[in-house]
């Protein structure tokens, strides 16, 4: 992206914390101003909690809850990784909720009253996020609905929500009104959080005008400090990966960095132009794939020339290409293998909706057998589609069935056959099954309930823009039976 804007303007602003300097190479192409400040708007004390090292998870739990009792301020709680998240905040919601708190006609303010009923309508109405705002704790990751996840924000800005467990995804450039860090774990994911990932997390505590001092309450010592030289590989092209530097015009290309593509640049020009054309996607395993379908093109044509919606015996063997070739192999965000991401496509293809799936999972016998508790099952069910749909519907998956539909499609042209085309069951995944420009309406953080029942009254050859002023001078948001949450998420999106 800033290489593009480079081929647009010489004027840009970049900003970052605890940054020493910049690569000279760069400096020396854009002639540019640098400042170097240590100032922050508020102060903060840092608090560490009386844990032994080796503590069992138990006692560490223990103390972090007794810690959050004693806080009456907002309090951020950062944790390694989503599940965590999760766990501790039901946790500590169930630790929090009293007999009389149980009532399911009790009045809860605005912002939490709208989401619990969104969510019990759109996901699953007894899903632990529901009981956790019941009781003023929230929690925030990755997989939640980028809708969801700034409105639970607002709600605790708002103060609707006292305690917020998150993960990185908050930490990293958001403002809130929290007056309390609590760093739970030193993990950022697997990895060792490093000084920057602290100095990153305790920057969240106090806000001007707000909490003028902000506390920090950690679990572990302080990494050792670094001030950090950040390199920019578009530029300095010393760290950049193959897939970048083909992106990069071959004048600005140096010496070395053509010898690593030296491999690239041999290729025939169709075919440098076809894995080109699939950016940033693993130039290796497109390269093994081509070769795979060329070497079989015959028999394989009969289970990859397919177009529009698949069927599950279509889909499988082109993520089984993409699984091995493309990807690493290994589980991510709730997928465990490329069979398992070629059934949870099709169902998403069959429900169209991520609320549809959870249902169906929830009362599936696998998971009844797997899970029997209907609760745990609720939850693992729900956050399991949740970070499906969020990581590889809304993305991966679409990007590389594009790479792999435009290599068969080269390969079949070649040898005079009718080729498949998986955009379109690509494009109608990572869009909610939405047309691109309804689907675009989420980038202002409209909910897709929402626009699925506003679509029938936008063209879809209108821009979003074009729809947003049409929904501006509207008078039919009251009619169509949006939901208080969705009817706010649409106005907050006009306002904007």
């Amino acid at each position: 992206a800033f290489y593009k804007l480079l081929k647009l303007t010489n004027k840009f602003y970049m900003l970052g914390p605890m940054v020493k300097s910049v690569p000279e190479d760069f400096a020396q192409k854009f002639q540019f101003r640098w400042y170097h400040t240590n100032f922050s708007t508020v102060a903060v004390d840092e608090i560490k909690v009386g844990v032994p090292a080796k503590a069992k998870k138990e006692e560490k739990q223990q103390a972090l809850f007794d810690l959050l009792d004693s806080l009456t301020e907002p309090t951020l709680i950062y944790c390694s990784a989503p599940a965590k998240t999760t766990q501790l905040a039901v946790e500590y919601a169930k630790r929090l909720q009293s007999p009389e708190n149980v009532d399911e006609q009790e009045i809860y303010p605005s912002l939490v009253g709208e989401m619990i009923e969104w969510i019990g309508e759109n996901l699953h109405p007894e899903w632990s996020l529901i009981s956790a705002l019941k009781n003023k704790v929230g929690f925030h990751h990755g997989a939640l609905p980028r809708h969801l996840g700034s409105t639970i924000v607002d709600a605790f800005n708002e103060g609707e929500i006292q305690h917020l467990f998150c993960t990185s995804t908050l930490i990293e450039g958001v403002n809130t009104t929290a007056k309390n860090v609590v760093l739970f774990d030193q993990k950022k994911g697997r990895k060792a959080i490093d000084y920057f990932d602290y100095k990153n997390i305790s920057g969240r505590s106090g806000r001007m005008k707000i909490h003028y001092t902000g506390n920090v309450y950690t679990f572990s010592e302080e990494p050792d400090q670094i001030e950090l030289d950040v390199d920019i590989p578009v530029i300095t092209q010393q760290a950049a990966p193959e897939e970048l530097l083909i992106q990069i015009d071959e004048k600005e290309l140096k010496s070395e960095s053509k010898d690593k593509i030296a491999e690239f640049t041999n290729l025939p020009d169709d075919v440098q132009n076809l894995i080109r054309s699939n950016a940033g996607v693993n130039i290796k395993g497109q390269l093994a794939i081509l070769e795979l379908v060329e070497k079989d093109y015959q028999a394989l044509h009969q289970v990859m020339s397919w177009t529009g919606f698949p069927k599950y015996p279509q889909l499988l063997p082109v993520i089984e290409m993409a699984w091995k070739y493309l990807l690493d192999g290994k589980p991510y965000a709730s997928i465990r293998r490329d069979k398992h991401l070629a059934t949870r496509a099709i169902q998403y293809s069959i429900y169209k909706s991520v609320g549809g799936v959870i249902q169906n999972q929830v009362a599936d016998e696998y998971w009844l057998r797997q899970i029997p508790d209907d609760q745990e099952r609720i939850n693992q069910v729900t956050f399991d589609t949740l970070n499906c749909t969020r990581h590889w519907f809304d993305y991966k998956l679409s990007k590389i069935l594009v790479a792999v539909s435009n290599i068969q499609e080269h390969v079949f042209n070649k040898h005079g056959l009718p080729p498949g085309d998986y955009t379109f069951f690509a494009s109608q995944l990572e869009n909610g099954f939405l047309s691109p420009n309804h689907a675009m309406l989420m980038e202002y953080g409209i909910p897709h309930s929402a626009i699925i029942k506003l679509k029938n009254f936008l063209d879809p050859n209108h821009t979003p823009q074009q729809m947003l002023m049409l929904l501006r001078h509207a008078d039919f948001l009251d009619r169509i039976g949006l939901l208080n949450y969705e009817k706010r998420k649409v106005r907050a999106a006009l306002q904007g």
